[in-house]
C-alpha cells in the first residue's frame, strides 16, 4: 500500500503534498487444514486439560486418562500422553509431594498444565511441579503454601522466570531459586496467561485473564510486570474470560463467552467484539504464531482459525457431541486441541496443506 498526506484549503485546493510512503502488510495464511481426531482412555471421565508442542515428533498432553487392563479391570490412572510423530504413548509422571514434614512420590493424580520455556525443559504442574530437563525427570520440592498450586496455566521466558496462574486469584512466580506469591487483587479463578516481546524495545509484556464462567460474568484482565500486578480496562466486555493471546504492539485477543480484540495498543478505550460474532459456542483457549495464524477452541468441538483477514470454523470436522476442547497449541503449520468427548479424552490434530507456492 502507498500512502501520502495532503493539506487542502476549505474549497479543496492543494496546499502541500507529502512524499509517498509504501507499507507492506502481512500476508494471510491458508485455512486449508486436514484433521485427525484421536480418543484416549476407556472412560471414567478421562480428560486432557493442556497441551504443549515441542516439535513434530514430541507433543505433550496432560490430564487424566483412565484405562482398563486385558481383564477389564481399571488400572492406575495415566496423567500424560506424548505424541512421537506416529502414535500417542501414555505416561504416569511422578511428583514430589510435600505435606508438612511428610514427603512422598505421587504419580496417580491428574496434571493440570504443561509448558516448555525451552525445548529441553518441559514443566508439568498438578499442585507440585515436575520438569523434564534434557530427557531426565526433575521433581521440584517446596512447601505447598509457597508453591504454585494446581496451576491452570504456566508461562515463562526461561527456567529462571516462570509464572503460574491458578484458582482464587493465585499468581506465583519462580525466579530460579525461590517461589513468590504475587498479589493479584482478585479472588476470581485465573484461567490463562501469555507473554510477548516488543520487537523494537526487547521488553516483555505479560497478561492474564480471570473469570468463573459457570458462576458469574465477572472478569479481570491483569497486566504483570516483574512481580507487580495491575488490572486493565475491560470496557466493552460483559462476560467471563477464559483465554488470552497477543502479539505485542500488533493485536490483542481475549476469549470466553465471546471473542474481543484491541489493535496495536492496550491503551485504546474499548475492546471490540462480543458473543455470537464469530461463533455461537463458548471459547476456552486461544493461541497463535502471529496475528495471521491464530486458533481458538471451545465447546462442542469448535475450532476457529484467523488468517489475518477472516475467521474459518472447522466445526464440521472437529465437532464433539458431548464435550469440548479446553486447550490449544500452535506451531507453524500444526495445531493440537485437547479436551474430552465424555467419557473419553480427545485430541484434534490439524495439519495445514502447503500449496505449490509454499504458503503457510
Amino acid at each position: 500500500y502507498t500512502y501520502r498526506a495532503e493539506l487542502l484549503t476549505d474549497d479543496g485546493k492543494l496546499i502541500h503534498r507529502s512524499e509517498p510512503i509504501t507499507v507492506t502488510t502481512m500476508d494471510t495464511t491458508s485455512h486449508d487444514f486436514s484433521w485427525d481426531i484421536t480418543y484416549l482412555g476407556d472412560g471414567a471421565s478421562s480428560v486432557l486439560r493442556d497441551v504443549c508442542i515441542i516439535n513434530d515428533t514430541c507433543v505433550w498432553a496432560v490430564g487424566e486418562i483412565n484405562c482398563k487392563d486385558s481383564l477389564g479391570n481399571w488400572m492406575s490412572m495415566y496423567n500424560a500422553a506424548r505424541w512421537d510423530g506416529k502414535k500417542w504413548h501414555k505416561f504416569r509422571i511422578p511428583f514430589l509431594m510435600n505435606y508438612g514434614t511428610s514427603v512422598f512420590i505421587d504419580s496417580t493424580t491428574s496434571i493440570s498444565s504443561v509448558y516448555a520455556p525451552l525445548s529441553n525443559d518441559v514443566w508439568f504442574c498438578n499442585g507440585a511441579v515436575t520438569r523434564l530437563v534434557n530427557n531426565s525427570w526433575m521433581k521440584m520440592n517446596f512447601l505447598l503454601s509457597e508453591g504454585p498450586g494446581r496451576a491452570n496455566k504456566m508461562w515463562g521466558t526461561s527456567s529462571n522466570n516462570m509464572y503460574f496462574v491458578a484458582d482464587l486469584g493465585r499468581i506465583t512466580h519462580w525466579n530460579g531459586v525461590s517461589w513468590r506469591r504475587l498479589e493479584s487483587g482478585t479472588t476470581l479463578d485465573i484461567q490463562d496467561i501469555w507473554g510477548g516481546k516488543n520487537e523494537k524495545t526487547g521488553l516483555w509484556e505479560v497478561l492474564a485473564v480471570a473469570g468463573n464462567y459457570y458462576i458469574s460474568n465477572e472478569r479481570k484482565i491483569l497486566h504483570i510486570s516483574g512481580t507487580n500486578v495491575t488490572a486493565l480496562s475491560d470496557s466493552g466486555i460483559n462476560w467471563a474470560l477464559n483465554g488470552v493471546w497477543f502479539s505485542r504492539g500488533k493485536r490483542y485477543w481475549v476469549v470466553g463467552t465471546g471473542i474481543w480484540e484491541k489493535p496495536f495498543s492496550l491503551k485504546t478505550s474499548r475492546w471490540k467484539g462480543g458473543p455470537n460474532i464469530v461463533t455461537t459456542y463458548t471459547t476456552n483457549a486461544i493461541r497463535g504464531t502471529e496475528i495471521n495464524n491464530v486458533f481458538i477452541c471451545g465447546a462442542f468441538g469448535e475450532i476457529l482459525h484467523f488468517n489475518g483477514i477472516s475467521w474459518q470454523s472447522f466445526h464440521s470436522r472437529t465437532a464433539l457431541s458431548a464435550g469440548q476442547y479446553l486447550s490449544i497449541a500452535v506451531q507453524s503449520n500444526t495445531v493440537y486441541a485437547v479436551g474430552y468427548q465424555s467419557p473419553r479424552a480427545v485430541v484434534a490434530r490439524g495439519l495445514r496443506h502447503i500449496g505449490k507456492l509454499g504458503r503457510r
